[in-house]
């Protein structure tokens, strides 16, 4: 890939109107996505997490520097946690116009095993 053709060459991403949904978003790099996304200029950002509290604070952080941050908690390991999830984001938000899909199960911190869901 040349210098003229790298995603850098085009310049800093702008967000601006846009709604991006960060699913895993209550701490580490889930939070610093939803950091970075309100930083690009996006209209809204949705934080997702099974943490409800760690959510919650995150959102209201991100409220706090004048973002419009919002925080819907689920389970990524309980499918009816997924659906429930789903409709509230279609109901409530409609068309989103981004994801980073950072949520992830893992053995060993609170979640089930991967192989039990």
């Amino acid at each position: 890939m040349s210098p003229e053709t790298s995603p850098a060459a085009a310049g800093p991403i702008s967000l601006a109107g846009r709604t991006i949904l960060v699913t895993g978003a209550a701490r580490g790099l889930g939070r610093a996505f939803a950091d970075a996304i309100v930083a690009a200029g996006a209209a809204r950002v949705i934080l997702a997490d099974r943490d409800a509290a760690g959510g919650e604070a995150a959102a209201a952080d991100l409220r706090a520097g004048g973002a419009d941050a919002r925080f819907l908690a689920y389970d990524q390991a309980d499918p009816a946690s997924i659906a429930a999830f789903g409709a509230t984001l279609a109901t409530d938000y409609g068309a989103i116009d981004g994801l980073v899909n950072n949520a992830a199960l893992a053995t060993g911190v609170g979640g089930k095993p991967a192989t039990e869901v």
